[in-house]
């Protein structure tokens, strides 16, 4: 089975594309969850004053110093870093991102972004079956965090995917869709770190070499990009 975990960061937006001109996602695929779970805890562990002294906002820890969940938007630059350096020393997941270039977007797309959302999901996961990163002949189970999709919209996402990878595709197996608030979401939440370190290289290339040493290692098997640069 393939397990895979979705975030972002960033906005799907035309209003100051000077501050918003991309947005991220992130698709985390997990194949030891017992050993990526506990070396998350690790850190957690390792660095709770660190985090703590950063979380002004009791959004990682509640005013009681019980641990809520990570937040990459909350974490400072060097504690991002060193998280994601601490998860990378062992390959219990990889990485795809796909990443818009909101100012090259219709605008008529925006209008739903919900389905924007999905459309950009579903292209980048076509991609990587074509390049053979996902076996088409694996079940998919897909656990997104829940705000990038709007209620009404949660009915129907598990069977477009299906329908566009079926017919396209051809998968053989079943694709399940389900929807997670991030606190409860230990791996979610791991996606929300590296698309807001992605998100934030784009902006300062503060992290490129962390980004370039992450894809020669192997941990980042695609960055699908949108639109499509034609060469």
């Amino acid at each position: 089975m393939i397990n895979l975990y979705i975030d972002e960061s960033g906005s799907m937006t035309h209003n100051n594309l000077e501050m918003n001109n991309n947005f991220v996602i992130c698709i985390v695929r997990v194949y030891d969850h017992e050993k990526l779970a506990k070396a998350t805890r690790s850190f957690v562990s390792h660095h709770k004053k660190e985090i703590m002294e950063v979380d002004n906002n009791h959004i990682m820890f509640d005013d009681k110093g019980r641990f809520i969940e990570i937040k990459g938007s909350c974490l400072s630059q060097s504690l991002k870093e060193k998280f994601a350096k601490y998860l990378c020393k062992n390959y219990y997941f990889d990485l795809t991102y796909v990443v818009v270039d909101n100012s090259k977007v219709n605008k008529i797309m925006y209008e739903n972004t919900s389905r924007a959302f999905s459309y950009f999901l579903m292209l980048s996961l076509k991609e990587c079956i074509r390049k053979k990163i996902f076996d088409k002949h694996e079940e998919f189970n897909i656990q997104i965090d829940e705000r990038n999709v709007k209620a009404h919209a949660k009915y129907f996402l598990e069977e477009y995917f299906s329908l566009e990878l079926v017919y396209e595709e051809k998968i053989s197996k079943s694709f399940k869709v389900s929807y997670h608030d991030s606190k409860d979401n230990r791996f979610i939440q791991i996606a929300d770190l590296f698309s807001n370190l992605y998100y934030s290289n784009l902006i300062n290339n503060d992290y490129e070499d962390l980004f370039n040493k992450m894809r020669k290692e192997g941990f980042i098997l695609n960055e699908f990009k949108y639109p499509k640069i034609k060469r």
